[in-house]
This record gives C-alpha cells, sequence and structure tokens, in this order.
C-alpha cells in the first residue's frame, strides 16, 4: 500500500490537487499536503525543532521513503516588501539557531578562492567578447549602444570581485575553523508562507550545511530585480552578525555580475541588456555603504 493509499484510508480525502512535485488534498481533517522528498527532511525537521526552530510546515505523517505528509500553510499577506523583512528575521533566526563551528584548513579556503576566481576570470572573458563584438559595427541598435555605454560599470564590478577575493582569502585563511549553519539553499518569496499565525519555509530539498552568506546571495539571484534590498541586509547584519571575511565574501558573490549567454544584440534584447546592468547597478548601490568609511 502506497501513501496515497494510506492517505485515503485514514483521512477520507474528497478531492486531490496535483502542483508541481506535491499533492494538495482535501479532507475532512482539513487540507493537507503530500510531498515526496528528495532528502531524508523528517531528520532535518526533527534537528531544527531541537534547536528551537519551527518555521517550516509540521509533519503530520511520515511514511518512509520520504513521503512526507504536511499541514497546508496558506499565504495570506500580500504586501512583498513586508514580507521580505518578514523572511528575513525567520533566516537570520535559522542561521543563529543552527550555526556551529567545523575544522578547516588553508587548503579548503585555496579552494574556494581558485572556484571564485576561476568565475570571475569566465565573467571577464565572455564580457570582453561580447564588447568586442559590439563595437565592431559601425552602427550599434539600441542593445548594443546600452551594453556598450555601460560596459566600463560590468568591468569595475569584476575588477572589485577580483580585488577582494584575494583580501577576503588573506583574512579567512588565518582562521582553523569555519562557521557554517543549515542552509535552506532555495529562498525565494514564493517559498516562504505566512497565513497570520504561522510562518514557514517550504522547498527544504536543496538545504546544506555551508556558510550562510549562501542564502543571501541565493535570494538576491531570484529578487533583486523585483525589491529594494537595503532594510534587508541591513536587519540581516544586525541579527546575524558576520565576521569580517564572512561579510568580504557576501559582498563578493554579491557584486559578481550576472552573465547573460543569451546575449545576441538584436533590437529585441535590449530588456535583456538591461536585466544584467541593474544587476550591477543595483548590487554596486546595496553593496556601498559597507565600503565608505564611516565617521
Amino acid at each position: 500500500m502506497n501513501s496515497l493509499d494510506l492517505v485515503r484510508e485514514e483521512f477520507k480525502p474528497y478531492r486531490y490537487t496535483l502542483v508541481n512535485t506535491a499533492t494538495i488534498i482535501d479532507s475532512s481533517s482539513g487540507r493537507l499536503v503530500l510531498k515526496k522528498e528528495n532528502k531524508d527532511l523528517f531528520h532535518l525537521f526533527n534537528y531544527l525543532e531541537s534547536r528551537g526552530f519551527d518555521n517550516f510546515p509540521k509533519v503530520i505523517k511520515n511514511f518512509g521513503d520520504r513521503d512526507l505528509l504536511y499541514e497546508y500553510i496558506d499565504d495570506y499577506n500580500p504586501i512583498n516588501e513586508q514580507k521580505l523583512l518578514d523572511l528575513e528575521s525567520v533566516i537570520s533566526s535559522l542561521h543563529n539557531k543552527t550555526v556551529f563551528f567545523k575544522s578547516t584548513n588553508i587548503d579548503n579556503y585555496k579552494e574556494i578562492r581558485d572556484v571564485v576566481l576561476e568565475n570571475i576570470n569566465f565573467l571577464e572573458y565572455n564580457y570582453n567578447l561580447l564588447f568586442k563584438e559590439v563595437i565592431s559595427h559601425e552602427f550599434m541598435n539600441p542593445s548594443q549602444y546600452l551594453f556598450a555605454r555601460n560596459f566600463f560599470s560590468i568591468k569595475r564590478a569584476i575588477n572589485y570581485c577580483r580585488e577582494n577575493i584575494h583580501k577576503w582569502y588573506d583574512l579567512a585563511n588565518n582562521n582553523n575553523h569555519e562557521r557554517v549553519s543549515v542552509v535552506h539553499n532555495n529562498l525565494a518569496l514564493e517559498h516562504f508562507l505566512s497565513d497570520g499565525n504561522k510562518t514557514a519555509l517550504i522547498s527544504w530539498d536543496k538545504y546544506t550545511i555551508d556558510t550562510p552568506v549562501l542564502d543571501i546571495v541565493n535570494l538576491y539571484h531570484k529578487e533583486y530585480l523585483n525589491y529594494d534590498f537595503s532594510e534587508f541586509l541591513s536587519k540581516y547584519l544586525q541579527h546575524f552578525e558576520l565576521k569580517d571575511h564572512e561579510k568580504l565574501l557576501l559582498f563578493v558573490l554579491l557584486r559578481m555580475p550576472l552573465l547573460c549567454p543569451e546575449l545576441k544584440f538584436t533590437v529585441e534584447d535590449t530588456g535583456r541588456v538591461r536585466e544584467v546592468l541593474d544587476y550591477v547597478f543595483k548590487s554596486e548601490a546595496l553593496i556601498r555603504p559597507y565600503d565608505t568609511p564611516q565617521e
């Protein structure tokens, strides 16, 4: 008997709705969600509860083989700007309640530095190729002109990242312990629900144990076009105080330009060029207050 058959037997559902990989079940006991996870989330949730963190859907039943039956949480918050700040409160709580130090060595820091430098060099090479292609035209179309006019803003961001990943390495390699925590690793506003009584993160199937800054970077990449992150970042740094080298790594990862390999610089590509440039300008403005010496 599979998990859905067991749900039928125990909860007597009267309607099923398939949403992506989950089945929403309406029953006399209320609305439930049945989902097969690709990781052992049951034990993760037990661990999180033991750390005093309960911002995830309550597990009603564990069927084994990673089939979990959850409570259903409606999302009633219509103001996404406020929802973003509520998410900050939850994610800083997750990091604070699960953070610990693990042993590390200089080779691990070298590996991180080298991976970041490889990405920086890849970005620089590809954006240089795009620039050479654009300026080879005697007459530029709007997307080409927009890119060429702002190309050195992209270069400035790349130079910032290269300079500061070396600074990060000089700071970090003196530490033989690294701070890590449970990282949700799939943050987005659509994965944060609030029904007025409970706030919960869903879609935990990509969770990992790593540096907490990954959650902030992943969320920013998904939501930067829609929201101002200045208050979010300010509150996060107040609630979860990063070490100097952790903060520097965060800023490098945030400033690194996004690569847009689909750019062909037709007239229709103006919007896509604007997305690339918006990321460069917004991330620079976001980090500038922390790079400017305060009186």
